[in-house]
C-alpha cells in the first residue's frame, strides 16, 4: 500500500499556458511512479515524450479535449518524493513511431 503524503499545491498562468503543481512525500515514490506511468498510458491514452534523462523526469502527452490544446504531465522523482505538474496550452503532440 502506498503511503504518500500530498505536501504542496501550486496553481499559475503564464503565456496562456495553465500550469498545476503537486507535490508528495513518499516512502513508496518509485511504486508510486510506476503506477502514475501505467495508468496515464494505458487509462488515459498519453503518450510517452520522454522516459529517461538526467533530471530523472518522466514526460506524458496527449491532446486536450479543447481543440488545438495539448496537456503536458511531467513527473518528477525528488529527494523527498515526487511532483507532478500538469500543463494545459495551445500547442500539438508530435509523436516519433
Amino acid at each position: 500500500m502506498s503511503r504518500k503524503k500530498l505536501t504542496g499545491v501550486s496553481t499559475s498562468t503564464n503565456n496562456g499556458i495553465q500550469t498545476k503543481k503537486y507535490e508528495y512525500q513518499s516512502e513508496t515514490a518509485q511504486q508510486d511512479v510506476d503506477q502514475s506511468m501505467k495508468y496515464l498510458n494505458e487509462e488515459e491514452g498519453y503518450h510517452v515524450l520522454k522516459l529517461e534523462n538526467e533530471d530523472n523526469v518522466l514526460s506524458y502527452g496527449k491532446e486536450s479535449i479543447d481543440e488545438g490544446n495539448v496537456i503536458l504531465i511531467n513527473i518528477d522523482t525528488t529527494s523527498f518524493g515526487y511532483a507532478i505538474t500538469i500543463r494545459k496550452g495551445k500547442g500539438e503532440i508530435d509523436l516519433y513511431e
